[in-house]
């Protein structure tokens, strides 16, 4: 009998070892919001090679679904987006996360926006636009 209760220990012990390794798992956190330190790995696809046109960015603005959260001058609106204008947003990680990866540095929940919502070539202008704006409207 006492054979067998140190048998029983020894396999609860184990049990109890690998249970408790199991939770000790490293998991992974988010970036906190910000610019990314490194580029997002991309998930939906490669970055468009598009000529910004910063013009186009400004006057589509007004009537983007970025103005709504972010200000009609892009000068954000408190509680609701930040200001973008005169940030120096990176072209390919930006639109990454416009078209729905959070890899890095992302304040959520932030929209995605499908090429039917908002064209490539309008989120190349918009950010190119933005970059050229002083921070202050």
């Amino acid at each position: 009998m006492p054979k067998k209760i140190v048998i029983l220990s020894w396999m609860l012990m184990a049990v109890l070892v690998l249970l408790a390794l199991a939770g000790c798992r490293q998991q992974t956190k988010p970036t906190p919001a910000g610019r990314p330190t490194v580029p997002p790995t991309p998930t939906v696809g490669p970055f468009p090679t598009l000529t910004p046109q910063p013009e186009k960015g400004g006057a589509f603005w007004p009537q983007s679904p970025c103005a709504a959260c972010h200000g009609l001058e892009a000068g954000g609106i408190a509680g609701n987006g930040t200001a973008l204008r005169g940030q120096n947003l990176d072209p390919a990680w930006t639109w990454q996360m416009l078209r729905g990866d959070f890899r890095f540095g992302a304040e959520l929940p932030h929209p995605t926006f499908t090429p039917q919502m908002l064209s490539d070539q309008q989120i190349v202008d918009i950010i190119a636009w933005l970059n050229g704006q002083p921070a202050t409207p």
